[in-house]
């Protein structure tokens, strides 16, 4: 019997080897009908058995294996493995804070107990535990490298370590994923040029049937062409991203937007208006809406978006700030300041982002626009 165990065991082990699954699971069973004592045996099958995503079946076999071996952490893991898939995270951290116990220098437990610190959105827990992995297996646990560098960069306040993270993942792997959010924390740190390089670089190497995820990646590069005052060419990776996603009311938000930095009226009121449409109550793409509609002596058109900013819960003074941007390149002082006053009163600095800002380069050096924003600046 124990020939015959071994015997179905090692032709398991081949067939798993060999991603043929079917074949494991039907090995792995029949080393069971010889021994029903073979802890290896419920292992392995309850491995096959998630490889095949029946999870619950895997979860049987491995409840098994912790009832006949409890002080192996080999078990518990597999475990926690099958709890997390089944969305059973509290009973995953148990496992895996048990296999931890038995064997605290296992990266790989390490990380998955962050990954489900992380499903039960505790954060700080989660990033110690891919810190603890990473020291562990820096060369080989790349996964969790690139979770700890997702992390940083959700938080938004480490940039640079997250920049530092997804650059090891990108040389390690050259993952498409590693370069693409690499690319988005560039752009958090005002990086435009790195940021359109790894935006570039995750186009070459993304599938071309994947067209969604590729959307999202031409929609970045826009972004990083637009902040480096590349219109032309943030609009044609607008254009490259909405045929990709032409659902999406964010692209024409941000074809309007670019169609009006290029003097291009029509379009851009007509990207505009769609984006507005989509979502009526969001005060940014109102405001952009109403500068569009702005002409010289004459907010008649705009008035009913300049109405809605107005009213709005503009939090950041963002919006606010918007529509002065636009009376201040027709040189508008009086509307163009009373705007800015209001984006002032939410706090933050936007009044020097105006001294910098190009839009507000025709009345800024205006006594009468310095008076106004100082009142302005004393009475916030």
């Amino acid at each position: 019997m124990a020939a015959q165990s071994a015997e179905a065991m090692a032709a398991g082990r081949m067939a798993f080897k060999q991603g043929d699954y079917q074949a494991a699971e039907r090995h792995f069973s029949r080393a069971l009908v010889v021994d029903q004592g073979e802890s290896d045996a419920y292992l392995w099958r309850g491995r096959t058995r998630f490889s095949l995503g029946r999870f619950q079946g895997a979860l049987a076999d491995f409840q098994r294996v912790v009832e006949m071996e409890p002080e192996d952490s080999t078990g518990r893991y597999w475990r926690a493995r099958a709890h997390f898939e089944l969305r059973q995270f509290p009973q995953a951290l148990d496992d895996l804070n048990a296999a931890i116990s038995r064997s605290r220098d296992n990266d790989t437990f390490y990380f998955w107990r962050g990954n489900t610190r992380l499903a039960l959105r505790r954060i700080p827990a989660a990033r110690a535990d891919f810190d603890r992995a990473v020291h562990l297996n820096r060369e080989n646990n790349v996964e969790a490298l690139f979770r700890r560098g997702m992390l940083a960069l959700l938080d938004g306040q480490d940039y640079e370590a997250a920049a530092l993270d997804f650059s090891w993942v990108v040389r390690k792997k050259g993952w498409v994923k590693a370069f693409f959010w690499r690319g988005v924390t560039f752009y958090r740190l005002n990086l435009f040029e790195a940021a359109v390089n790894d935006f570039t670089e995750a186009i070459k190497r993304h599938p071309a049937e994947q067209p969604a995820e590729q959307g999202d990646y031409y929609f970045w590069r826009g972004l990083a062409h637009y902040q480096e005052r590349d219109y032309t060419r943030a609009l044609a990776d607008f254009d490259e991203a909405l045929a990709r996603q032409p659902a999406d009311a964010d692209l024409h938000f941000w074809r309007g937007v670019v169609y009006y930095r290029l003097g291009h009226q029509r379009p851009a009121q007509a990207g505009l208006t769609q984006a507005v449409q989509a979502e009526p109550n969001n005060v940014i793409r109102r405001a952009w809406l109403g500068r569009v509609l702005l002409q010289p002596d004459n907010s008649h058109a705009a008035e009913p978006h300049l109405a809605f900013v107005r009213q709005a819960d503009d939090s950041d003074g963002l919006a606010a700030y918007v529509i002065a941007g636009g009376y201040a390149i027709l040189g508008e002082v009086a509307p163009a300041c009373s705007w800015l006053s209001q984006a002032l009163q939410a706090g933050g600095d936007l009044a020097a982002q105006a001294a910098q800002d190009p839009d507000f380069g025709r009345v800024w050096r205006k006594p009468a626009f310095q008076e106004c924003l100082e009142a302005a600046r004393q009475a916030s």
